[in-house]
Order: C-alpha cells, then structure tokens, then sequence
C-alpha cells in the first residue's frame, strides 16, 4: 500500500494494484514475449502475473505457447 502526504497530516492511502484490458491479439503477443524471457531466464522464480496471464488466455479458450 502506497501513502501520500496531504493538508493537516492525514494520509492518503492509494493500492498499488490496477487492472487493464487486452484484445486477443494483445494477450497472444505478450504471451509470446513471457516465454521468450522465460527461456532466457530459466533460473528465475516465475512472478504471478505468469499465471494470471495464462488463467486469461485459459478462460477465453486461446491456445497457449509451448512451455508456457
């Protein structure tokens, strides 16, 4: 969670979590760019997002790229 400063010392509070919306197109092209950091990354733990990407890509029946 975010704080920020404001008049008379109250603090805002702001999530540090947003959510956007890709077409198809969008979501097969940033898989493709996921599995290709992740065969130059292999030793690294896959973030989350890896995960939500693909539960995205499942929910709208897309195919997903091999060893993603």
């Amino acid at each position: 969670m975010l704080h920020f400063r404001v008049k008379e010392e109250h603090a805002l509070r702001v999530a540090d979590r947003t959510s956007i919306s890709f077409s198809r197109a969008d979501l097969e092209a940033l898989a493709r760019l996921v599995q290709a950091g992740q065969a130059v990354l292999r030793d690294e733990r896959r973030p989350a997002v890896v995960g939500r990407l693909k539960a995205a890509m499942t929910r709208l029946r897309m195919p997903l790229p091999y060893g993603f």
